[in-house]
């Protein structure tokens, strides 16, 4: 969620979503929805056997630029903020079309 949420708030040209795993929170059932109608529905099915090497690579990168080792902090990092960022991609101005999404799942 939050690299999805991530992407749409900083206004990613190209993003790549990540499939939304299924969560009891209301935040996550709500940013749920919000990726269905922002893909179109057609997105998560484009690359299924890719997405954790797709995943991997997205966190080396951001440990190679913020100078930091451990992947797993990053995971952490990426857990607590989920909800907030969830929230600000959810009240983000632009819409689907701004968007042409790279299915990860």
């Amino acid at each position: 969620m939050a690299l999805n949420a991530l992407q749409i708030a900083q206004d990613h040209e190209r993003p790549i979503f990540f499939p939304n795993l299924t969560s009891k929170n209301t935040t996550a059932k709500a940013f749920h929805d919000f990726m269905k109608v922002r893909d179109n529905g057609d997105a998560h099915r484009a690359y299924p056997s890719r997405v954790y090497s797709i995943y991997l690579q997205v966190l080396r990168e951001v440990a190679r630029r913020v100078e930091l080792e451990p992947l797993d902090e990053i995971e952490m990092t990426l857990f607590a903020q989920a909800e907030v960022l969830a929230r600000r991609a959810m009240s983000h101005p632009s819409g689907p079309e701004h968007f042409s999404a790279i299915a990860a799942e």
